[in-house]
């Protein structure tokens, strides 16, 4: 048999669920004073209270067996059904106001009481909105038919179907982008290791508006462009301009270079006058602590000390210089000062519109302005346009 405090709690619960499976408190104020104490409902089960707690008195005490079950559920009737068949809810203005949950506790005079509930309010809601506050007449035609029919639950199932549908969408967006993620880096994969494999290949040379919308321009083109059109562009005179300007920018780059080359000789120098002027300072104070009799300072020129950097510190250390005279590995060219010229950032182009020789003319170029660009006086000449071994090509005139 269920114990004492088991059927309180069954109880308890079958009480809740009955109150909320009812219609509102005028109904269950009614079923109150019908079955008085002495019952209860329990989700459609009218049981006496001695027959639930299986007292001495009752005969279904000695067997829980025979004892009906509650249902324990939250069923309820959704209108959203008939909101979604008939595109709306009938609804009629309400008989009566109900003493709990409409217009709130009133005394025996009429009043009505100024309690927690009369001052309680929930942000972002009007006055009007609140069924406490409410006339008679606002409860009747609105707060009754709109509690009746559910309206606060229906719109918060109606939100949370809308969060759960949104939920869902980014599920299936995350997991589609998931999807093509491993589909492009797999065939990236596969790609590269057939180029692996593969003795020779050449790259396919895609427009690079392809990449991204600021390429799409006529510059960002010439390396795509065919032949014909090519001709109509890089013509003698085009390239004999380009390969002056890469002249006259080599000589103000050889310019500057000189001049932070003086700058750096001269802070040399200022360091070693101030070594030079510290080290008399040192020889004629330990003259004047000689003189004075006290004790020289303790010195010991043999003393090094523990060196525990590793060789790839040492050469990080090593000062790198200016990065277009690294020892020509990366030439002056790919300064910023050099940007759009065709010799520098369409080599493909000139290797079209001359076969067999645009890409070397423009490597023998940038070599020759890296060697120009070096600093020193007096400086050194211009670059010099290279010249084919075969004969002489159109667009190579001096």
């Amino acid at each position: 048999a269920l114990s004492t405090s088991g059927r309180c709690m069954a109880l308890g619960a079958g009480c809740r669920v009955g109150m909320a499976a009812t219609a509102p408190s005028s109904r269950a104020s009614a079923a109150q004073h019908e079955g008085g104490v002495g019952g209860a409902d329990l989700g459609g089960y009218d049981i006496p209270l001695e027959q639930l707690l299986g007292l001495p008195d009752s005969p279904m005490g000695e067997s829980s067996e025979e004892l009906p079950r509650p249902r324990l559920t939250l069923d309820f009737e959704d209108h959203r059904e008939e909101r979604r068949h008939c595109g709306l809810l009938k609804w009629k203005v309400e008989k009566g106001v109900p003493d709990v949950g409409g217009l709130g506790w009133r005394s025996r005079q009429g009043h009505l009481l100024k309690n927690q509930t009369f001052y309680s309010s929930n942000p972002k809601e009007n006055l009007w909105d609140n069924p406490t506050l409410a006339g008679p007449k606002t409860w009747k035609e609105w707060h009754g038919p709109r509690l009746r029919s559910d309206a606060p639950l229906m719109a918060r199932l109606d939100r949370l179907e809308a969060e759960q549908a949104d939920h869902e969408a980014k599920k299936h967006y995350v997991n589609a982008v998931r999807v093509q993620t491993l589909d492009r880096f797999y065939n990236l994969k596969v790609e590269n290791e057939q180029k692996e494999m593969a003795s020779q290949w050449a790259p396919h040379r895609r427009a690079k508006k392809q990449v991204h919308e600021s390429l799409n321009c006529f510059e960002a083109e010439l390396d795509s462009m065919p032949v014909k059109e090519l001709k109509k562009v890089l013509t003698s005179a085009v390239l004999q301009g380009d390969r002056d300007a890469i002249r006259m920018i080599t000589m103000r780059v050889q310019a500057e270079e000189t001049w932070k080359a003086a700058w750096r000789d001269m802070e040399k120098e200022r360091r070693d006058d101030i070594r030079a002027t510290h080290e008399q300072r040192s020889a004629y104070n330990d003259m004047l602590m000689d003189l004075a009799g006290q004790p020289g300072r303790l010195r010991q020129p043999d003393r090094t000390l523990p060196d525990s950097a590793t060789p790839r510190t040492r050469e990080l250390s090593q000062p790198t210089g200016p990065r277009h005279v690294a020892s020509g590995v990366i030439g002056v060219t790919q300064l910023i000062d050099y940007k759009g010229l065709f010799h520098v950032d369409h080599k493909h182009a000139l290797e079209a519109r001359l076969p067999g020789q645009g890409h070397e003319l423009c490597a023998a170029l940038a070599a020759r302005a890296t060697e120009s660009a070096r600093p020193g006086w007096p400086p050194p000449p211009p670059p010099e346009t290279p010249r084919p071994p075969r004969k002489r090509q159109e667009g190579l005139s001096e």
